[in-house]
Order: structure tokens, then sequence, then C-alpha cells
């Protein structure tokens, strides 16, 4: 009796971190302290913070991106000429791919289907990307079957090219399409000058080049 009751305490405090020792913030991911501010605690979204993505002081640069604490900044650009086109496209860090120019327009528009790209090309009329699993993917122009899905239909949106599962590199032609695998067998399809196959006629579908 007469005894002051114990004060409750500030709800306005930092958690206190007992294995550390003192006062240190205790924060929940993706929410961390990086700024050193003791009255803004817990403060950096590193979820989608381009200075500190993923963790505090990892930076994206100047124009990268941030996204599911990973940066996603220009990794590639390649740009393709050729008579009825002329294409630009950049892939970024995480896989997407954005196109400029003939039936895209001024400012760059972002690839429906292609999310996990680790390399690509462009030829000013179509233009391919090779994914993560090793399938590829193209869109464009198709009159010499470049595109390599088994028809001379032109696709805006990106299609499947048939029977390529372990490519890891990829290059094209005006009319002509070529990639090749870990295996060190390469491939190409479009029009018969780029195939390597032998005869005069195109390939809609890829052939293995005999090297």
């Amino acid at each position: 009796a007469g005894l002051d009751a114990p004060s409750a305490p500030d709800a306005g405090a930092p958690p206190c971190d007992a294995a550390g020792g003192g006062c240190a913030p205790s924060c929940v991911p993706p929410l961390f302290e990086c700024d050193g501010n003791a009255l803004t605690v817990c403060e950096t979204d590193t979820s989608s913070n381009p200075l500190h993505c993923g963790a505090c002081g990892v930076t994206c640069g100047a124009a990268g991106t941030c996204a599911a604490s990973a940066c996603d900044g220009v990794v590639e650009v390649r740009a393709g000429v050729a008579t009825g086109g002329q294409v630009t496209c950049a892939r970024r860090a995480r896989g997407g791919i954005a196109c400029w120019g003939e039936g895209f327009g001024p400012r760059p528009v972002e690839v429906a289907r292609i999310a996990d790209a680790v390399g690509f090309d462009t030829s000013g009329v179509h233009t391919c990307a090779v994914r993560s699993g090793g399938a590829v993917l193209c869109f464009g122009l198709n009159g010499t079957g470049q595109l390599g899905d088994g028809t001379r239909t032109a696709s805006a949106t990106p299609v499947t090219v048939s029977g390529l599962t372990d490519a890891t590199g990829i290059s094209l032609g005006w009319a002509h399409s070529c990639a090749w695998g870990a295996g060190g067998l390469g491939s190409c399809w479009g029009d018969w000058v780029g195939t390597g196959d032998g005869t005069t006629v195109d390939r809609l579908a890829p052939f293995t080049l005999s090297l």
C-alpha cells in the first residue's frame, strides 16, 4: 500500500529486441529500419523501394525499379531495322520485355506472355525471346515461317516455337531465326536462305543444323 503502481509501457516506443540488447527496432519483413532515425521505426518497404531493394542499402540504379524485393532494371537493349519495320526492345533483369517503334508506338510497350526471358533478339519485323526453361517465344511478321510455329500467320502476341525446349540463345535475320542450346546443337527456321538445310524450301519449324 502506498507504492505507486508500475507504469504501462509507452505504446509509441520502438519494440525491444532482448536478444540483441537494448531497444533495437524489431521489424517484420519486408519493412526494415534503414534511415537510422528512431522516430521513423521500420519505415522502409524493401519490397518496392529502389534505394533499399530486398535489404537496406541495396540500390537498383538511377533508372531501376524494385518489385517483389528484387531489382528490375534494364539489362539488355536490341534494335532491329528491316524493310517494313524498325523496332527496339529492352529486357529487364526479372525477364520482362518492352518494345517500341513500328507496331508499338513511340513509347515502350510491355510484351504479353514474356516474363522470364533470359535472352532475346529482334530483326525489326519479328522478335524472339528465350525463356528461363529453354522454350522460345516469337512474335511479328511470319511470311517465311520465321516465328517457328508451323504457320505463315503473323502474330502480335508471342507464339511458342515448335519443338524447342532447351534453348539458351537466339539470333535473328530479317526473315529467319536461329537458336542454340546447352547441348551444342543449333536450329534454324524461316526463309530457306538462312536455315542451312541444303534446300530452297522455307522451314516453318526448327531444323537441326548439321555442323
